[in-house]
């Protein structure tokens, strides 16, 4: 009952970023990405796919390699995993996160973190570089600072 609310303020301030700034404006694409995650609690992923596909290129047209399109890309790869589990499609966009983490001066740690876990999850289903795939993880495990996605990195690494 209150995803279906927060589905309906989400959709009402996406409205209105639209109508202010565009609907290709920054601002829209970070309340998509606020809805994919309600619409997959609300047991809809496609359209929760289709909103953070969305966002991430609203964030590509904008031209922006900053924190907003890797953290749309790391959304996506986590919209991606759960059912069909579509490895072969998330190893590029987690390959790509990474990249553009990596590639800045002071990237968030956890955005970082997470990013590298997702690449690990992503290189060992696709029968990749298992060896970098632990590493990527002992990464994420040690450069996390929130306790509970740090520990799916322990867990991750406890399984693998």
């Amino acid at each position: 009952e209150h995803w279906q609310a927060a589905r309906d303020h989400l959709l009402a301030a996406r409205d209105a970023f639209a109508e202010r700034m565009g609907s290709a404006s920054p601002a829209v694409a970070g309340e998509d990405r606020d809805l994919a995650d309600v619409y997959q609690m609300l047991g809809d992923p496609a359209r929760g796919i289709a909103l953070d596909r969305e966002a991430v290129a609203i964030y590509e047209a904008e031209g922006s390699d900053g924190v907003q399109l890797p953290a749309a890309l790391d959304d996506l790869c986590e919209q991606l995993a759960p059912g069909e589990q579509r490895w072969n499609e998330i190893l590029p966009l987690a390959t790509r996160a990474l990249s553009l983490l990596e590639a800045q001066p002071d990237p968030n740690p956890q955005q970082l973190a997470d990013a590298r876990l997702m690449m690990a999850r992503a290189l060992w289903e696709t029968h990749g570089d298992r060896a970098q795939a632990h590493r990527l993880a002992e990464q994420a495990e040690s450069g996390g600072v929130e306790p509970d996605r740090k520990k799916l990195a322990t867990d991750w690494l406890a399984a693998h």
